[in-house]
Parts: C-alpha cells; sequence; structure tokens
C-alpha cells in the first residue's frame, strides 16, 4: 500500500508542500488548519503507516460532513500549487524513522518542488527575549536577503556538515537533513510559549505567505470551525 492513498488522482509535480512537526503548543498543525481554510484546499487523501496512532474524528473544518478525518491527511490547491499535510495524531517512535524515509521517497516520487517544514520551540530557550518575534530558519538553496530582513529571519544552529542540530523540533531537524540533498528544503522554527497559541499561529501564517510568495492581501484569514472548540463544549456527535 501507498504511504499516501489518494481520493482522486492529482498531479503535485512543481508543488510546495508544507509539512508539519508536532511541537510546543501544537502551533505548526494550528498554522496548518488556518491555511487549509483560509487558501479553501481541498482534500486530496490520507496517509497510511505503521509509525502513525490511528485517531478517528469529525471533520474539523465542516461539522455536517460525515466523512471523518483521520491521523494524516493531504489537502492542495491547483491554482496555486500548495499542498499541505496536516497531522491529528502522534507517533509510534520506534517507527518514525521508516516514515520520514518513506515521505521522503513519496516527495521524490511525486516531483514536489520544495518542501517547507514548520516547528516551534519552548520560547524560555531564548538568550534575547527580542527574537520571538523573528523565525529561525535553516534552506538547502539560498534565500533571498530581502525576505530574511522581512521575516527578521536567523539562521539555526547548523553542524560542520551543514546539518541542523537544533533539539526539540520533534521530526523536522532529521527530516530537513535527510531531505536537504534531494530536493529544494526549509526549515522554519518559531519560539512560543504553551497556551492559547492561536495568535502564535496567525503570526506564522502571515510569515509562512511571504516564504511561499503569497500576496497575503488576496485572502482573508478564516477561523477553522473547530477551533470554536478550544474553549467551548466538544461536538457531541462524534461521541
Amino acid at each position: 500500500m501507498s504511504l499516501i492513498n489518494f481520493e482522486t488522482p492529482i498531479d503535485l509535480t512543481g508543488f510546495t508542500i508544507i509539512v508539519p512537526s508536532i511541537t510546543v503548543g501544537n502551533v505548526p498543525q494550528l498554522t496548518v488548519d488556518l491555511l487549509i481554510t483560509t487558501l479553501k484546499l481541498k482534500k486530496a487523501g490520507i496517509l497510511w503507516h505503521s509509525a502513525l496512532v490511528s485517531s478517528v474524528g469529525s471533520d474539523p473544518f465542516n461539522s455536517k460532513i460525515t466523512t471523518p478525518s483521520t491521523a494524516a491527511e493531504l489537502y492542495y490547491n491547483s491554482n496555486i500549487k500548495v499542498a499541505v499535510i496536516q497531522f491529528r495524531s502522534t507517533f509510534n517512535v520506534q517507527r518514525l524513522g521508516s516514515f520520514i524515509t518513506d515521505l521522503s521517497n513519496s516527495f521524490t516520487a511525486l516531483k514536489i518542488d520544495r518542501v517547507i517544514l514548520l516547528a516551534s520551540l519552548f520560547d524560555y530557550e531564548l538568550s534575547n527575549v527580542q527574537d520571538k518575534e523573528s523565525i529561525f530558519y535553516s534552506s538547502s538553496t539560498e534565500i533571498n536577503e530581502e525576505l530574511i530582513e522581512n521575516l527578521r529571519a536567523k539562521p539555526l544552529q547548523q553542524d560542520e556538515d551543514g546539518e541542523v542540530c537544533t533539539r526539540g523540533t520533534g521530526f523536522a531537524a532529521k527530516f530537513y537533513n535527510i531531505l536537504r540533498t534531494k530536493v529544494n528544503c526549509m526549515l522554519v522554527v518559531k519560539y512560543v510559549s504553551e497556551g492559547d497559541n492561536t495568535l502564535d499561529a496567525k503570526k506564522l501564517l502571515s510569515q509562512l505567505f511571504d516564504i511561499v510568495n503569497i500576496k497575503s492581501g488576496d485572502y482573508t484569514v478564516l477561523i477553522p470551525e473547530s477551533w470554536t472548540q478550544l474553549n467551548d463544549t466538544p461536538v457531541l456527535g462524534i461521541f
């Protein structure tokens, strides 16, 4: 069975795909939720792998839809050639290495043009509190200096071989180190606190628009329906 099971055949050649890592405050996942709703991404299929802990729930974007959501799903928009993977479960750590390798091979086979990995770290680890408004990054290709300045972006720590050695990014750093020799790849890290991280996600969304070269003025940021449950009662229909 293929790692990505498409509901309908689509050609992802030349796409930018955004992949969140499960890290502090779930900021990468929240950001991807905003991307899906704001860019009106369509569900393309699901991911299956023995590393993924199985989960099922109601549709996070439309409670009227009876089709359940699962542990990992793929969304896309052909007009702007952007796709995302959304994770709603955790991983079997012992099998995570094989998942990363298989997903990397899938990206190569699908002829993905660029991969952007998202991660978050605890802001108390920063030596300069003002850096909280910045993003930290590593890229397999050179980044425009103007973009770096606009984002107030700072490079992540790397070893002498050019591999990212920042700890705490979930699978993102390991995935980046594998991908960087195969495909145009960028790792983006934001420092945050635990708590209500919706504002962090909105900020990261704005920064991500700049990275992907999407004009934020062309879109109104839309809040996912599932976010109404963050501080409210759950959808009883799923129980």
